[in-house]
């Protein structure tokens, strides 16, 4: 996925979060961090409190890098880097550090308790991995969906992981507990009250 710059929407160029917000607050300005380098780091919070994009969108594309921190042996595997992709707010692409681990639906690489990877492509802590998103939003007919949304693909350091995985939660809402609604919605990074680091997020909208 490399569409001309003037294609794309930035949503973090390394100098501020002034495209972000706090969770279903919009006029609350994200709590995280910019460091040096053009990265942004989870400012983890008491309550875990995601952040949202500015900007909205149904079907998109999404580049975003990060980088998951040291963490000691032995430790929860859930605690090894624990952050999240949502698109449209809902539907989770997981973080994770599970480097060294079989593919499962709550490693890196799966749709949050949906899908495995087909592969394991994660890097290890402490190295960048990138992300290449492309979702296909649910279409809807006032408030009745007639359209499952689909991770059309998603690679993960130039791995294909997904494919082509259809979203239909039972009842309506995600395993995050969230509802997938009609409309564009925004982009929601995780605070899972890991130090998990972020770079170069930007978007394209596809053309179906």
């Amino acid at each position: 996925m490399n569409p001309p710059a003037a294609d794309r929407v930035v949503l973090f160029d390394g100098k501020d979060l002034s495209q972000w917000h706090k969770l279903n607050e919009a006029n609350t300005a994200a709590q995280w961090q910019v460091l040096a380098g053009g990265v942004m780091e989870v400012v983890p919070s008491a309550i875990p409190t995601n952040i949202q994009s500015k900007a909205t969108f149904d079907d998109v594309c999404l580049h975003v890098e990060y980088r998951t921190p040291r963490f000691s042996s032995g430790v929860d595997v859930q605690k090894q880097g624990n952050s999240g992709v949502y698109l449209k707010s809902a539907y989770e692409m997981q973080i994770l550090d599970t480097h060294a681990d079989a593919a499962f639906n709550q490693g890196c690489g799966a749709v949050y308790l949906v899908s495995a990877p087909k592969v394991v492509a994660c890097n290890q802590f402490e190295v960048w991995n990138t992300y290449e998103i492309e979702f296909k939003s649910s279409g809807w007919q006032g408030q009745t969906k007639t359209q499952n949304a689909v991770f059309e693909k998603v690679t993960l350091n130039g791995k294909l992981v997904q494919e082509k995985v259809s979203l239909n939660p039972p009842g309506g809402y995600t395993e995050a507990g969230i509802p997938d609604k009609p409309g564009p919605q925004p982009i929601a990074l995780q605070d899972h009250r890991e130090l998990v680091q972020f770079r170069n997020i930007w978007v394209a909208v596809p053309h179906y």
